[in-house]
């Protein structure tokens, strides 16, 4: 047995036997000669793995098409072709010319779309994330970005067709499917770049060396602690809240700044090449002195959001699709700033410390 029947089958024995029955029935398939012409059916008269042998003989003997279809369109051998008004086209065949799609004014849209997300699942939430990634890759081939946004509910579709402001026409029917938001959001795909946007290069272990060098010989007054000498690597162990902190605001910027700062007399080859990941770096720096302060002013606070905003956005433009659920987290740490004060208000920072000693003692 091939490794693709192997495959199929097992997919086939893990459906439930309800469906299995209901398919074989509509495909007037008969698991088992004792079963035809009965109106009902029990458990114990056919079994699972017998319908999935059927449904797998079906699909090999059946048939003519030897590769993927869309159900129902396919071709029987010996009886005539099944017809399904209801059924969706066979694939969506995409007509760059032909361009048609709604877009509504911004004041629609943004009511449309908080309406979506109050009525919003969580899995259609999570979908929307999918969703994005998908439309992120390199179109390469359209039938696997189809295949991925047909994994999607179809309120994530909608939601990112609002977001992108590319809705389909109204059909006579009045209802949108899954089809017409998959089929706006490909075109889409179609009118940006089909090359994937490249990231820069880093030479990481010379990053991570120029670390390991700030830590072993920067100065630092005796109550400055220092993290480990082999930070980030294995033997390193995990990093503790405090280590992090000095490692983002003291030696990661005197070890960049070394590196890839044209004045620095131990630059790098590449610094020219490195000038916005630098930068991006500064911001992210910034953003964490002023937000590790004692005592933050107001104007300290607006100062904080923007080199963060500054950091999140950097990263965007520089690693294309990059992104994860911690840059948007970031984002509150201003409103609990303006709600709590400084971050020594409300950090965990001396909960960690209180276990960490009592660990220590018993």
């Amino acid at each position: 047995m091939s490794s693709e029947r192997k495959k199929l089958l097992k997919k086939l024995n893990e459906i439930h036997w309800h469906s299995l029955l209901y398919i074989c029935n509509d495909l007037w398939i008969s698991p088992a000669s004792d079963i035809i012409g009965k109106t009902e059916i029990l458990k114990t008269e056919v079994t699972r793995k017998a319908m999935a042998e059927s449904l797998l003989d079906w699909r090999e003997h059946a048939v003519q098409e030897d590769a993927k279809f869309r159900w129902p369109h396919f071709t029987m051998i010996e009886r005539p072709d099944p017809t399904a008004t209801w059924a969706p086209p066979p694939a969506l065949v995409i007509d760059a010319d032909r361009d048609e799609h709604i877009e509504l004014v911004d004041q629609d849209r943004r009511a449309s779309m908080i309406e979506l997300a109050n009525a919003m699942s969580y899995d259609s939430a999570v979908c929307v994330g999918h969703v994005h990634r998908s439309l992120c890759q390199p179109l390469q081939e359209q039938e696997k970005l189809e295949k991925s946004l047909e994994t999607a509910t179809r309120d994530a579709l909608m939601y990112v067709c609002l977001d992108l402001n590319r809705m389909p026409p109204t059909p006579p029917s009045g209802t949108t499917t899954k089809d017409m938001l998959i089929e706006q959001l490909i075109r889409w795909c179609h009118t940006k770049p089909v090359d994937p946007l490249l990231w820069p290069q880093i030479h990481s272990g010379e990053v991570l060396s120029r670390v390991h060098r700030c830590i072993r010989e920067v100065l630092v007054p005796s109550w400055v602690a220092k993290p480990p000498f082999d930070t980030g690597l294995k033997s390193g162990g995990t990093l503790k809240a405090n280590d992090w902190c000095l490692l983002i605001t003291l030696y990661l910027p005197l070890a960049l700044l070394s590196l890839w700062k044209e004045e620095s007399p131990i630059r790098a080859d590449n610094f020219a090449n490195m000038q916005s990941i630098l930068d991006n770096s500064m911001h992210l720096s910034c953003a964490s002195l002023l937000m590790a302060k004692e005592t933050v002013s107001l104007e300290q606070c607006q100062s904080f959001l923007w080199h963060y905003k500054a950091h999140v956005g950097g990263l965007k433009e520089i690693f294309p699709g990059f992104g994860v659920p911690s840059h948007h987290i970031g984002f509150h740490v201003y409103d609990f700033i303006r709600l709590f004060g400084p971050v020594q208000n409300f950090w965990c920072f001396p909960g960690e410390c209180l276990i960490g000693k009592l660990q220590k003692e018993y």
